[in-house]
């Protein structure tokens, strides 16, 4: 399997780039051993132009902007300690 590098990130569309990654193995050396897991969902945001996105029109959702990003991951995607 090939490692991606910062190379996969530039040069290409955010719709590119989120496709991409869909479908590929994240994996993270602990102290314990490996954690593998597969990407099996993307989403992307296109910024200050995408109405979706916390940063359209330049601005910050105040309750994101609060909270750590550890915290924001917690609430985005619902994982439990």
């Amino acid at each position: 399997m090939q490692r991606i590098n910062s190379s996969f990130f530039t040069g290409r569309s955010t719709s590119e780039i989120t496709r991409d990654l869909l479908g590929k193995k994240l994996v993270y050396l602990t102290p314990r051993g490996l954690i593998a897991v597969w990407i099996v969902e993307v989403e992307s945001y296109l910024g200050v132009n995408d109405s979706a996105a916390h940063a359209y029109n330049g601005r910050r959702s105040h309750f994101v902007s609060g909270i750590k990003k550890s915290q924001q991951d917690l609430i985005n995607y619902g994982w439990k300690r």
